[in-house]
């Protein structure tokens, strides 16, 4: 099965919503660590949780937050629903201003080891590294990102262990996304032909 990254796609929809913060964190870390999310999250599952558009004006199926959280459409939720697909958790989210449906925040828990060193092009932290010295090991960068897709244990939607900047898909993710015309995300191939 093939990969995919998503991103938001800021080219093809420049005009989308840009959504800055999300209030209703008790923890301030929680907005830029996922396992910090979840444990708040966990303690109190009624808590509202408010996005802040910034700028831009147009609604999209799937985006993503300044600090990288993934938000997706009522309408792209539901496809995932009746696909059956679960690697993920979705929260309800308002917003500071009235939209046309409903919005979830999509929390990806899953973490796979398994970027393909030989095929990938990337820089690490370094140890004593000037900037995060506690990421020693960790990927920094990459330009070319090539994933093994036989360690991903076939999971639908998920995070690389040591960088969880790149967002990845399932190719079931994509059909969805491609065969119900919707908009936000650009998909790159992270597997080998």
């Amino acid at each position: 099965m093939d990969f995919y990254e998503i991103k938001a796609d800021f080219d093809s929809f420049p005009n989308q919503n840009f959504i800055t913060e999300i209030d209703g964190f008790d923890n301030s870390r929680a907005q830029i660590d996922w396992d910090e999310f979840l444990e708040e999250y966990f303690r109190n599952r009624s808590k509202e949780y408010v996005a802040k558009i910034e700028s831009g004006y147009e609604e999209v199926d799937f985006t993503t937050t300044f600090y990288g959280f993934c938000i997706i459409s009522q309408k792209f939720k539901k496809l995932l629903e009746a696909h059956k697909l679960s690697s993920f958790m979705l929260i309800p989210l308002n917003f500071n201003t009235e939209l046309s449906q409903q919005y979830f925040l999509l929390i990806d828990f899953l973490r796979c080891d398994c970027v393909d060193e030989n095929n990938s092009e990337f820089e690490k932290y370094l140890i004593n590294d000037p900037v995060r010295p506690d990421f020693a090991g960790r990927y920094s960068y990459f330009f070319k990102l090539i994933i093994d897709a036989n360690k991903t244990e076939n999971f639908d939607f998920f995070r690389l262990t040591n960088y969880f900047s790149s967002i990845i898909v399932s190719q079931k993710i994509k059909k969805i996304y491609d065969d119900n015309n919707l908009t936000g995300a650009t998909f790159t191939k992270v597997t080998l032909d």
